[in-house]
């Protein structure tokens, strides 16, 4: 009999709360957001929308640095000692370069300024004449010798000029023959015109000199300086 009154009572109460579930039309969706304001019901990822859905916020995009220079990450010791972090100060380093000149504008500043006038004879296709440029040149104890007791000139024999210096006249080839005393000695050579509108001496250099070398010879010249 007990058993009998308890699955009453539970059949009682089951049939209760099924009478007591609210009816849902054809119309209506079956889904649980029937019954939500989603509109009202925020959550850690945003606001859900009315269809459901979630509107997750995009990413703060971080732009990507080189490996080792994320200047994002910083120091914590100084910040937890309270020192201000200094903006990096940017030093702009200007590179010492050689002035080439025409041998006209050249002669007339060694005239000026009483300079050594140093002539670098090259041709377009030389590939000693680009290694002495890439790797004499641009050294930069030859760079400073040179600009402070030289001038530098560019002089290429196949490139058709003509040269006014002095009371002289010349074309390229002229002029090219004229520095080394009538003889060629092949490209790359320099010349050194130790005291120009004075003095008719001069010097010649044949061929590629790595810088130790070509700083050697430049002592040398210089010496001849009166």
């Amino acid at each position: 009999m007990k058993k009998t009154a308890f699955f009453l009572s539970c059949f009682a109460l089951f049939q209760s709360c099924w009478l007591a579930k609210p009816e849902v039309s054809d119309n209506d969706s079956q889904s649980d957001s029937a019954n939500i304001d989603f509109e009202s019901f925020p959550t850690r990822f945003g606001t859900i929308s009315d269809t459901g859905s979630r509107n997750t916020p995009e990413p703060t995009k971080r732009e990507t640095v080189p490996f080792g220079k994320d200047k994002s990450t910083l120091d914590s010791s100084k910040l937890l000692s309270g020192d201000k972090m200094k903006a990096p100060t940017t030093i702009n380093l200007v590179a010492k370069t050689l002035t080439w000149l025409d041998f006209e504008s050249g002669y007339n500043k060694a005239v000026k300024e009483n300079k050594i006038l140093m002539v670098d004879a090259y041709t377009d296709w030389c590939y000693w004449c680009k290694v002495m440029d890439r790797e004499t040149f641009s050294d930069s104890t030859v760079i400073s010798t040179l600009n402070s007791q030289f001038v530098t000139v560019k002089l290429n024999p196949e490139k058709d000029r003509t040269f006014h210096f002095g009371d002289t006249t010349m074309n390229q080839v002229e002029l090219y023959r004229w520095l080394g005393y009538g003889n060629t000695f092949g490209f790359p050579t320099t010349y050194f015109w130790i005291s120009p509108g004075k003095s008719p001496e001069r010097y010649s250099l044949a061929g590629y000199n790595e810088p130790k070398a070509f700083m050697e010879i430049l002592g040398q010249i210089t010496a001849k300086k009166k």
